[in-house]
């Protein structure tokens, strides 16, 4: 068998892939996932198979691995195997004997390659150090079901009819791939078997434009970012206004304080103390005259 070469291809124009950089923005430690997955697969001729033990390997988080099997990064072969996507049209195969890639080897060897991918066998692999067992221990299920996407379009455009327009900034191509990617979370705060995910985010974005001042609401996005969806949106009723007509008694007697009776009750008290004293000086003045 032909030993592994040294490298693995990543395109140039990568860092201007938009659906990449967004990944890489977003989430990037599933971006670093992603890429040592290649580096993985390359260096121990998977041929862009991922097993659970690969996953521990790279480190890749149970949600991390979730994200990439549902934006297409990684495809999901079956609960035990994942197989990076488009992975033979860039890389070189395990049985290759020079360096020629799927994409160079041209149309004519094409369908022999795609049928030979399948049929390759299990690499062996080292087991897991002590280390690693105590970091990846609980990265052991991955593979979950990809929910449905609906027409995002359409759904944004639905939004966007009664979102304050200064706020709404759904059409925006970041706020678009954040509410790709943060589907699933959408998903999971409708709740498992919702018929209609795209139906109850709609919903609780109404909710929450009508249940907050215009002044106060946020930009979509990070309703989004926020999840801001997985609340509960109840306008408070406006609070009852006092009686603006006074009755008669509280025109004529005004209400006092509790600090002003104070003040009153102390006064009192000194006007009496003060009498008390000036008519004591009285009577001793008048014993003296006499």
């Amino acid at each position: 068998m032909t030993e592994p070469k040294g490298y693995a291809r990543l395109s140039n124009k990568l860092w201007l892939n938009d659906k990449t950089m967004s990944l890489a923005l977003e989430h990037p430690s599933a971006f670093a996932a992603w890429v040592m997955s290649i580096s993985y697969s390359s260096d121990n001729m998977t041929d862009g198979r991922l097993s659970k033990l690969a996953l521990r390997r790279i480190m890749a988080a149970p949600d991390d691995v979730r994200l990439l099997v549902e934006l297409g990064f990684w495809d999901a072969l079956d609960d035990e195997t994942l197989l990076i996507h488009d992975y033979l049209k860039h890389q070189n195969r395990r049985n290759s004997n020079d360096s020629e890639t799927e994409a160079e080897a041209g149309p004519k060897s094409g369908p022999k390659r795609a049928e030979a991918g399948p049929k390759s066998g299990p690499v062996s692999e080292a087991p897991l150090t002590k280390n690693e067992k105590l970091k990846t221990k609980d990265n052991n299920s991955f593979t979950p079901p990809t929910p449905s996407k609906p027409d995002f379009d359409d759904l944004l455009e639905r939004i966007e009819s009664f979102y304050p327009p200064n706020r709404f900034d759904g059409k925006t191509s970041q706020t678009r791939f954040q509410l790709e990617i943060d589907w699933p979370k959408v998903v999971r705060a409708a709740g498992e078997g919702h018929e209609d995910p795209a139906g109850f985010l709609e919903a609780k974005a109404r909710s929450y434009v009508a249940a907050t001042e215009p002044r106060y609401v946020v930009k979509f996005s990070k309703f989004l970012g926020s999840e801001f969806y997985a609340r509960n949106w109840v306008r408070e009723p406006p609070e009852a206004e006092p009686d603006a007509r006074p009755s008669p008694r509280s025109r004529s007697i005004p209400q006092r304080s509790r600090s002003q009776a104070n003040q009153d009750a102390n006064a009192a008290l000194i006007a009496r103390y003060a009498a008390e004293e000036a008519a004591e000086n009285q009577s001793r003045e008048g014993v003296l005259t006499c």
